[in-house]
């Protein structure tokens, strides 16, 4: 299990049937409205959360920005230093936590529904959340992380 996450535009192979160690990470984020598991105003988020990052003084570690798909609300977020101070904005996975990857030539949502299963058939638990790594450039493949 790796702590590195891959930058959001890397190869493939470095993201697909992945684990990464997320314990100690932190992440700032802003909240989304999803409908029909799709975001709301994704690209006004997306500047809203850079905005907010920089202008919190944050340093970003990781340039991925994960998209949680969700039903109705959910979060855009990315990874940042841990902070000295509490933000509100900011949560830091204190206890053990794991990210399983996925590429998927499929939808976000059917992506999802993939990698859950793979999950399930592999711990028997689901992920407590799913977050996709967006993509400027788009595409028909899709990587997709589960967190348990």
């Amino acid at each position: 299990m790796s702590d590195t996450m891959p930058q959001p535009n890397a190869d493939e192979g470095s993201w697909d049937r992945k684990e990464f160690d997320w314990l100690d990470k932190s992440f700032y984020f802003v909240t989304v409205t999803n409908l029909l598991g799709i975001p709301i105003g994704l690209g006004k988020r997306m500047e809203l959360l850079m905005r907010d990052v920089r202008a919190a003084g944050h340093n970003i570690v990781n340039n991925s920005v994960y998209v949680q798909i969700g039903e109705l609300k959910g979060k855009i977020m990315i990874e940042i230093e841990t902070p000295e101070l509490a933000d509100a904005q900011v949560f830091t996975f204190d206890t053990p936590t794991s990210a399983s990857t996925m590429v998927v030539n499929a939808k976000p949502a059917q992506a999802a529904v993939k990698l859950t299963e793979r999950i399930v058939s592999k711990s028997g638990m689901k992920p407590r959340q799913i977050f996709y790594v967006y993509k400027a450039a788009g595409g028909s493949k899709n990587t997709v992380l589960g967190i348990t």
